[in-house]
C-alpha cells in the first residue's frame, strides 16, 4: 500500500490523495497492452542541478523501509571475487598447466604429498593412493592460491616443509602430519617474498639435528641448524656467490660433523660443526676445487667422504677426507682432462668410478673409464669403454654394482660386480627391447627400466625367471621416489583415456599387478565449465545462469543472495556452445542471448524457465556484448541478422521472442533498406543506426516500425564520400553524429544533426580536427578532438550554429574517454609515453576544466595497462588491468578512497580469466571468467553500496523520455536523486519507492504509447518526495541517510511518475540501489 505521510505543507499535496488512488485503481485494473516501450537511459542524459522541491522527512522515510522491505543475506567481507559454482563438473583432459602430484615424504602408512585441488590449489595432502585415505592436512594458503609445499628434510617426527602464504611468503613451516601440527615455523628471508620457488635446497640430520643449506635471493646461501624448536633454530652462516653459477646442493653426514659445497666459482669443500666458528673450509680456499659427479657429488665410503676435486694445478684427482685438512688425502689421480660427466657408486667394499673425458685435443684423447677400488684403494677393474660401449649411471643391487650397458649395435646388457674381475657376471643379456631408458630403479627382485616414447612402458627384468615383463605406463615426469620394494612416480592420468594432459601419482613393484595409479577422488583434476551464455538478474535478488547444452553445460540454473541458495531448473535442450557469448535482457520481456562463433551464432530467446528457453529459427546474429549491433527497445529486441544458409547481408530484425514475433523489421519495399547496421543507440521511444545502403553510408532512426523508420534526408554530400560515420548524442532536440570524408590532402570532418524526421543538416566542418568523441551532461554538450599533431582537445559546444570553445588540451599521447558520475565530467587516459600508467581526471561540473584526480601506480606494483570499462555507481569504476606477470583481471577503482583494487588473479600467471557479461544486482557484480581450475565459469563479487538505471522511461516526445539516477546509497551520508528531460505537460513529479516489479502494470502513456511501472504498487511501497517539473532544467532531491544498521544490504528500486494533463502519464526509468557502509 502507499504511502502519503510526511508530503509537506497541505498546499502541496491536497490534490495527491486522488491521484494515489487513482495510481491504485490502475495497479488493480490494469491490462497488459502490446507496447513498442522505450530504451535504457544513457549515461549522455544526466544532468546538472538546478532546484529541489522534496518535503519529505528522511527520518519518515528511513524508520520503515527495514519493516516494510525485506532484506537479503549480506556476504561476508571480500576482497577477490568468487567462484558462484562450477557448473560443468566433466574433467578438463586438456588443461596441462596443473601441476603434477609430488611425494614429499613417508608418516607411518601414508605419505604427505603437494598436490592440487580445485578448492586449494597446490596444498599438503595426506594419503595412500585413495580416495578413502586422501585428506587435505591444511591450506596453508587459504582458498584456491597454492602454498607448493617443498620437502626440506626430517627430524623425527617433525618434517620441515618449505611453503608460501600470504603472511610471510614463502618460508619454513613444520608438519607431524596432522592438520593442528602443521604450523608456520621460521621466518628464513625476512620481508613478504621468501624463497624463490625453484631455490636450491639441500638437508641431511647429524647427532639429533637438522642442517639445511638454501639458495636465498640476492646470489646467496644460507646454512641454518634446527633442534626441532623454533628458538633452536638458527642461521649458521651466509655466502655472497657470483649470480652465475650451476650445480646442486651437496651433503654428507661425517659423524658429528657436516660435509658440504654449494655451487660457487670454484665450488669449494666446507665443514660445519653446527656453529658459526665451527663452519669452515675443509682446506685454504682455492686448494682444491670440487666437480659434483652423478647422482651426488659425494660419497661414503669407509668412514669418509670421497670427491673428485681439481688441484691449483688443474689436475684432476679423486679426494678422500675424514672433515679435517690433515685427512684430506689424493687418492687417485687423473691428470689434466676436460671432464664431460662422471659417476660414484659406493659398495660396502668397494668404490666404483665412471669418468668420461677428453685428455689431448683429438678424438682419439677421448676415454670412458670404469674403474673399481677396494677400501684400501687398490685397483679392480679398469675398462676404457670409449668407441666400445656406452656406461648408464651405476646403480646398487643385491649389495653388487649394477653396470649397464649401450653397445655400437644399439642393444643392451647388464653385468653385476662387486668389483673384482672374478666377481663380475652378465645378469641381462644382449637385447634390444628398448630405446635409451630415462629411469632404472632397482626393487628386491627386479631392475626397472623406464624408457619414453610414444607408448611409455616399465621394462621389468627378473633375474629368477629370467625375462623382461612390459607394463603400459601414462608419460611421466617429475620426481621419482623409490619405498623400499616400489617406485612411486608422477605420469599422466589415464582413469579418463589416453588424450590427457592430466597427471597422476603412479606406484609400481615391477608387475603389472603391483604397478597402479593412485586416485584422490573428486576435485583433483579440472573440469571443463559450462561456458556461460547469459547472466539474468530476476525477482527480488533471483539470478539465473544459462549455460550451453550438454556436453558443454547443463542448462538454466537460479541462485539467490550471494551464492549459497544455489540449484539447477534443468536442461534446456538445442542450446549451443558459443564463443564471445552476448545477452541483452528486457526489463519486462525475454533476455536473448548468442555469440560471436565464426562470425555469428543461432539467436536465442529465455523467459527464465525452461520451456520458454529456446533458440530463434533461420537467423543468426553477430551481435556483441558492447551493444554495437543490437539494441532493446521495451520488451522487444532489434538487432542485426542474417538468415541461416544464406549469403545475404546483415539485414534488421526485430522480436519479442516468440517465433512468429521474430521478423524483419521492414516491408520488403523499403526504400533505401539498410545493410549491416550498426551502432545502434537508443534515445526515448526511438532508435539510431549507421548502415550502408545503395547510396553509401546513412544515419537511420526509426520508432520500431517500418513505417516509423527513416534514413537521413536532405543530405548535403553524396554519400560515397563518406569514410565514417560515429557517434549519435542527443542534443537540442536532435541527434548529432560526426563523420569523416574522403582521404588526405581533401579529408574533411562535419558535425551533423539530424531530427526525428530524418532531415540533416551540416553545423560544423573544417579540415584540422578530427571529432573523436561527443558527450552530453545535461545542457552542456563536450567534444572531444584531435589535430593532426595527435593533440586531443576537449571544447564545449554552444549556439545552433555548434560553435566549438576551447577548454583544454590533452598530452600528445593521451586518448582521453569521457564518461561522467554525479553530473561531473570524468576523462580515463590509458597508460601511454606520457603518463606510464592509466589516469583518472574530473572537473568540477560545468564547462570547468579537468584535473587529476588518480594516477594509478607504476609497474611493477601497479598495471601495464589498463582498459575503462564502466563505472559501476556513483563510486566505483569498473576496469580491466594487466599487471606484471598476470594477463588481463577484472578490478574495481574506488574513486571516494582513491585505491584500486583487483577482483583476484582468477587465471593464475600471465593468462587472461577473458572475463565478460558483467552485470550488477542487489549488491552484487557478477560476471563470466576461466580459471584452470573450473574452465568458464560464473563469478561475483559483492559491491557494498551501490545501484543501476534498470528499465527504460516513456513519455509522448520523440527521442525524449524522463531520467533518474541516484548515489550510492552509503550510511550515514547524503542520498541524492537527481534527472532530467521532464514532460512539458506535467505540473507535479512523485518520487515513488519500493520493490522492484519483474511485470508491471502499465499506465496510460497518452496517445502515443502507454508507460510500465519499475516499482511494484502491488507490494509495500512509499512516496519519497516530489517536486515541480522543469522541462528545460534538471532537477534534485537531496536527502541525509540515517547511519542505521537496519538500512545494512537493503535494496530498493526508485522511479518518479508524472501526470500529465492530458490524463496520461509519463515515467522516468526505474533506479535500484543497494544501501551499505
Amino acid at each position: 500500500m502507499g504511502d502519503s505521510r510526511g508530503l509537506g505543507p497541505r498546499s502541496k499535496a491536497e490534490n495527491l490523495p486522488p491521484l494515489i488512488e487513482r495510481l491504485r485503481t490502475l495497479v488493480d485494473d490494469a491490462e497488459v497492452p502490446f507496447t513498442r516501450g522505450a530504451c535504457p537511459p544513457h549515461d549522455s542524459q544526466q544532468t546538472l542541478e538546478t532546484n529541489s522541491e522534496a518535503p519529505m522527512n528522511p527520518s519518515r522515510i528511513a524508520a520503515p523501509l527495514s519493516l516494510l522491505f525485506t532484506l537479503p543475506g549480506l556476504a561476508k567481507t571480500q576482497t577477490q571475487a568468487q567462484l558462484i559454482a562450477d557448473l560443468n563438473k566433466a574433467p578438463n583432459l586438456s588443461q596441462g598447466s596443473i601441476p603434477s602430484p609430488r611425494i614429499l615424504t613417508k608418516i607411518g602408512k601414508s605419505f604427505l604429498i603437494s598436490a592440487w585441488s580445485q578448492d586449494a590449489g597446490v596444498e599438503l595432502f595426506r594419503s595412500q593412493g585413495t580416495p578413502q585415505t586422501t585428506r587435505l592436512v591444511q591450506d596453508i594458503y587459504p582458498g584456491p592460491s597454492s602454498s607448493s609445499p617443498h620437502y626440506l628434510g626430517r627430524l623425527g617426527k617433525l618434517v620441515y616443509l618449505i611453503a608460501d602464504d600470504p603472511v610471510h611468503g614463502r618460508e619454513l613451516w613444520v608438519s607431524d602430519g596432522t592438520s593442528l601440527g602443521t604450523r608456520f615455523f621460521k621466518d628464513l628471508v625476512p620481508g613478504s617474498g621468501g624463497l624463490n620457488k625453484n631455490a636450491s635446497i639441500a638437508s641431511i640430520a647429524i647427532s639429533g639435528k637438522l642442517f639445511f643449506l638454501f639458495e636465498a635471493p640476492g646470489s646467496s646461501f644460507q646454512l641454518w641448524i634446527s633442534d626441532g624448536s623454533t628458538k633452536g633454530t638458527q642461521k649458521i652462516r651466509e655466502w655472497k656467490v657470483p649470480p652465475s653459477r650451476g650445480g646442486e646442493i651437496d651433503v654428507q653426514n661425517l659423524g658429528s660433523k657436516l660435509f658440504f659445497s654449494f655451487p660457487d666459482k670454484p665450488r669449494q669443500a666446507w665443514i660445519s660443526d653446527g656453529t658459526s666458528a665451527g663452519t669452515h673450509l675443509l682446506l685454504p680456499k682455492g686448494q682444491l676445487g670440487l666437480t659434483l659427479s652423478y647422482p651426488k657429488g659425494s660419497v661414503l665410503f669407509g668412514g669418509q667422504v670421497l670427491f673428485l676435486a681439481w688441484d691449483i694445478k688443474g689436475n684432476l684427482g679423486l679426494y678422500s677426507s675424514d672433515g679435517t685438512a690433515k685427512g684430506t688425502r689424493l687418492r687417485v689421480p687423473i691428470g689434466k682432462v676436460r671432464l664431460f660427466s662422471s659417476s660414484l657408486l659406493a659398495l660396502k667394499s668397494h668404490l666404483f668410478l665412471n669418468l668420461y673425458f677428453l685428455q689431448g685435443s683429438s678424438v682419439n684423447s677421448l676415454h670412458n673409464l670404469l674403474l673399481s677400488f677396494d677400501r684400501q684403494f687398490r685397483p679392480g677393474l679398469a675398462m676404457d669403454l670409449w668407441n666400445k660401449l656406452e656406461l648408464l649411471p651405476l646403480m646398487e643391487f643385491q649389495s653388487k654394482a649394477l653396470l649397464t650397458f649401450y653397445t655400437k649395435q644399439k642393444t643392451f646388457f647388464s653385468v653385476l660386480s662387486d668389483g673384482s674381475p672374478q666377481g663380475t657376471r652378465i645378469l641381462i643379456p644382449s637385447h634390444n627391447r628398448f630405446t635409451d631408458p630415462t629411469r632404472i630403479f632397482l626393487t628386491y627382485q627386479r631392475v626397472l627400466f623406464f624408457t619414453e616414447g610414444p607408448s611409455p612402458k616399465i621394462h621389468a627384468w627378473d633375474p629368477n625367471l629370467q625375462r623382461f615383463e612390459s607394463i603400459p605406463i601414462g608419460r611421466f615426469q617429475g620426481d621419482f621416489i623409490q619405498d623400499q620394494n616400489r617406485v612411486l612416480f608422477s605420469a599422466l592420468d589415464l582413469s579418463f583415456g589416453a588424450n590427457t594432459q592430466l597427471r597422476a601419482l603412479w606406484e609400481t613393484d615391477g608387475s603389472k599387478q603391483g604397478t597402479r595409479q593412485w586416485k584422490f577422488g573428486k576435485g583433483f583434476f579440472p573440469t571443463l565449465g559450462s561456458n556461460g551464455i547469459a547472466i539474468i538478474p530476476g525477482q527480488d535478488d533471483r539470478v539465473l545462469l544459462l549455460t550451453p547444452t550438454p556436453p558443454q553445460g547443463a542448462g538454466l540454473y537460479e541462485f539467490r543472495g550471494f551464492g549459497l541458495n544455489f540449484r539447477s531448473l534443468g536442461q534446456a535442450p538445442g542450446i549451443p556452445k558459443v564463443t564471445n557469448p552476448w545477452s541483452f535482457q528486457t526489463r519486462f520481456g525475454p533476455t536473448f542471448f548468442g555469440g560471436n562463433t565464426n562470425g555469428g551464432a543461432p539467436v536465442g530467446v529465455t523467459d527464465g524457465t525452461l520451456k520458454g528457453t529456446r533458440i530463434l529459427p533461420k537467423i543468426f546474429s553477430s551481435v556483441t556484448e558492447t551493444g554495437t549491433k543490437a539494441v532493446e527497445m521495451g520488451d522487444r529486441l532489434i538487432f542485426g541478422a542474417k538468415s541461416i544458409g544464406t549469403q545475404s547481408n546483415m539485414v534488421l530484425y526485430i522480436s519479442d521472442g516468440t517465433h512468429q514475433g521474430t521478423k524483419p523489421l521492414l516491408d520488403k519495399n523499403f526504400p533505401l533498406p539498410p545493410l549491416e547496421p550498426y551502432a545502434f543507440q537508443c534515445f526515448g521511444n526511438r532508435i539510431a543506426f549507421f548502415a550502408r545502403n545503395v547510396k553509401g553510408l546513412s544515419a537511420y532512426i526509426s520508432d520500431g516500425s517500418s513505417k516509423g523508420t527513416t534514413p537521413m534526408n536532405h543530405y548535403p554530400l553524396p554519400l560515397k564520400t563518406t569514410k565514417s560515420l560515429k557517434g549519435f548524442t542527443f542534443w537540442g532536440g536532435q541527434l548529432l553524429f560526426h563523420y569523416t570524408s574522403n582521404t588526405p590532402p581533401n579529408r574533411r570532418y562535419y558535425l551533423l544533426a539530424m531530427d526525428p524526421r530524418g532531415t540533416t543538416t551540416i553545423l560544423h566542418q573544417e579540415t584540422i580536427r578530427s571529432i573523436e568523441q561527443l558527450y552530453r551532461i545535461g545542457n552542456t554538450l563536450y567534444a572531444l578532438r584531435r589535430s593532426s599533431s595527435k593533440q586531443t582537445r576537449l571544447d564545449y559546444v554552444q549556439g545552433p550554429g555548434a560553435l566549438f570553445f576551447p577548454i583544454q588540451t590533452f598530452g600528445q599521447y593521451d586518448s582521453p574517454q569521457l564518461f561522467n558520475i554525479q553530473e561531473r565530467l570524468y576523462a580515463f587516459i590509458p597508460a601511454n609515453l606520457r603518463t606510464k600508467s592509466f589516469e583518472i581526471w574530473a572537473n568540477n561540473g560545468g564547462i570547468t576544466s579537468l584535473k587529476r584526480v588518480y594516477k594509478a601506480p607504476l609497474p611493477p606494483l601497479g598495471p601495464t595497462a589498463a582498459k575503462f570499462l564502466f563505472s559501476l555507481g556513483t563510486n566505483k569504476l569498473l576496469l580491466q588491468i594487466n599487471k606484471p606477470s598476470q594477463g588481463w583481471e577484472p578490478a574495481i577503482l574506488n574513486l571516494r578512497t582513491k585505491t584500486l583494487h583487483s577482483l583476484g588473479d582468477i587465471y593464475p600467471g600471465p593468462k587472461s580469466s577473458k572475463a565478460s557479461s558483467f552485470r550488477y544486482s542487489r549488491g552484487r557484480l557478477l560476471f563470466f571468467a576461466t580459471d584452470p581450475s573450473h574452465g568458464r565459469e560464473p563469478w561475483f563479487w559483492p559491491t557494498g553500496p551501490c545501484g543501476k538505471p534498470i528499465g527504460a522511461g516513456c513519455s509522448q516526445t520523440p527521442l525524449r523520455t524522463p531520467t533518474l539516477q541516484l548515489t550510492d546509497p552509503i550510511l550515514g551520508t547524503q542520498l541524492r536523486a537527481w534527472g532530467q528531460d521532464s514532460p512539458s505537460n506535467s505540473w507535479i513529479g512523485l518520487l515513488l519507492i519500493g520493490h522492484g516489479a519483474l511485470n508491471g502494470p502499465y499506465l496510460p502513456g497518452g496517445s502515443t504509447q502507454p508507460c510500465r511501472l519499475h516499482v511494484d504498487l502491488s507490494r509495500s511501497w512509499l512516496l519519497a518526495g516530489l517536486f515541480t517539473p522543469n522541462n528545460t532544467q534538471p532537477w534534485s532531491w537531496t536527502r541525509p541517510i540515517p547511519n542505521a544498521p537496519s538500512l545494512l544490504g537493503l535494496t530498493i528500486t526508485w522511479q518518479v511518475v508524472f501526470p500529465e494533463r492530458t490524463g496520461g502519464f509519463a515515467l522516468s526509468n526505474g533506479y535500484e540501489v543497494t544501501f551499505g557502509k
